[in-house]
């Protein structure tokens, strides 16, 4: 089994012995639930008439159920099937693979929102709380006035985005005008948020501003810095956001005392992205042609980052993109223009399977061992060579072959043999001639002195 199509776990040996039906009463007409598991073994009916049976299957179609422990895998997306090694000539036939109905995830697609303002998103796209936002032709004026109430303009992000998602958010932005004197304490803040659960209170304790992802700049000129916050999900018991809130200021943070940045320019275009690695859970914030990094450590030595890596006790949850003005009564006033904004997650990564669903229109083609184009290679070693048949030739009385091996398909091998009769197959040499940036230029020579010999490709997923 494989969350990712590419690394796998092996389950061991599984006898396939119990007996499946497509229906769940012996007059053949209720038919049988082929996604509902059950826990019997086949002595568990053993002698049993087949009303009895039934009965216990309790509507189950059957079969040779695995039960796969989150230990094993949190998640699997591929499953595959081999013969014992030792099983030589044999075969087997697979009628069908059920997955328990009620275990079964959603299928995973690439989350893509992109706002270029191109024309005015608000009341179509996006909505927002009314003198907050305006549109003026390829941008957004923002209004943020801290001394009025707290407001936001959101846009939907079509699906769920919790710390367990990888994704990449962009804003280009222009700070237009600022007005927040040194004794105001004031905050630009835009990023992800959850639209039920997120409140209006931000800077104020006890708040309610449960799972956001932000990026956020405090201009003022005694507290200057531009860092992201994260607050995640309550906890039972909790009262205050603010006792589950990640924010990177303190002694081991890369941002570690006030005045990090500067105030940042007027009137001037900038671009900041938000990356976010779910599997190490470091937070990558960029502020392109600014620093943002003077003070601290700097484990990649690029002053335009700030890594900050959230705390495993935060566990965010959050469905929208935001431009948000959280009400501070001794703050200022500010206007933004929005010009680009983006939320994305990874693509799903690109293997036999995706591959074979995008180019095989037939799923019952889509096997590995069969050649659904009729080239006269099978699809595996369609996929490893990116489709492009290998060329042969004689040169100085040796056979040579050669082939395109495309680099990023590293869940396909692809072997040269040779073989003096067709019988006996043994490994040929294998050297790289040429390359591109996507591919290697391979080729192969039979053994000198070999009065006949055959060349073949073996494609073979590791």
């Amino acid at each position: 089994v494989s969350a990712d199509g590419s690394s796998w776990v092996e389950l061991g040996e599984v006898i396939c012995d119990f007996p499946a039906g497509a229906f769940a009463d012996a007059a053949g007409s209720i038919p049988s639930q082929f996604g509902k598991p059950h826990s019997l073994e086949l002595a568990d009916i053993t002698g049993k008439e087949l009303g009895e049976i039934y009965t216990d299957l309790d509507g189950s179609a059957g079969g040779t159920w695995l039960d796969i422990s989150p230990e094993t895998l949190a998640e699997i997306g591929f499953v595959r099937l081999r013969l014992p090694e030792e099983a030589e000539g044999a075969t087997f036939e697979l009628a069908a693979l059920s997955i328990n109905q009620t275990l079964a995830g959603e299928p995973v697609a690439q989350l893509s929102l992109t706002e270029t303002f191109e024309t005015n998103p608000i009341g179509t796209r996006a909505s927002s709380d009314p003198g907050h936002a305006s549109y003026g032709g390829r941008g957004l004026s923002v209004s943020f006035d801290l001394s009025a109430a707290a407001r936001r303009t959101s846009w939907p992000l079509g699906s769920n985005l919790t710390d367990n998602d990888s994704f990449t958010m962009r804003a280009d932005f222009t700070i237009d005008a600022i007005d927040f004197s040194p004794a105001n304490f004031g905050q630009l803040s835009f990023g992800l948020v959850n639209s039920t659960t997120t409140g209006d209170r931000r800077t104020t304790s006890p708040s309610n501003s449960w799972d956001l992802l932000t990026v956020d700049y405090f201009p003022s000129e005694d507290f200057t810095t531009f860092t992201p916050t994260v607050i995640g999900s309550q906890a039972p018991g909790q009262t205050d956001a603010f006792a589950n809130l990640g924010f990177p200021f303190d002694s081991t943070s890369l941002i570690n005392e006030p005045g990090e940045i500067g105030q940042l320019p007027t009137g001037t275009l900038l671009r900041t992205t938000l990356d976010y690695d779910a599997t190490s859970r470091v937070l990558t914030l960029r502020l392109a042609g600014q620093s943002i990094n003077a003070f601290g450590p700097d484990p990649d030595d690029d002053d335009e980052t700030i890594q900050y890596t959230v705390p495993e006790r935060l566990s965010f949850d959050v469905d929208s993109f935001a431009i948000l003005c959280w009400q501070e009564p001794s703050g200022g006033t500010a206007t933004l223009t929005f010009h680009h904004i983006s939320v994305s997650t990874p693509a799903p990564p690109q293997n036999y399977y995706t591959w074979a669903d995008a180019n095989i229109a037939d799923p019952l083609m889509r096997a590995t061992y069969l050649d659904a184009d009729g080239n006269q290679l099978s699809n595996l070693l369609d996929y490893g060579l990116g489709g492009v048949p290998p060329s042969h030739s004689l040169a100085g009385g040796q056979l040579r072959l050669q082939w395109q091996r495309v680099l990023d398909r590293t869940d396909v091998q692809i072997s040269p043999r040779f073989s003096g009769d067709l019988m006996n197959w043994v490994p040929a040499d294998d050297a790289v001639v040429g390359s591109t940036p996507d591919t290697e230029v391979h080729q192969s020579l039979s053994p000198s002195g070999i009065a006949q010999g055959y060349l073949r490709l073996e494609a073979t997923r590791p």
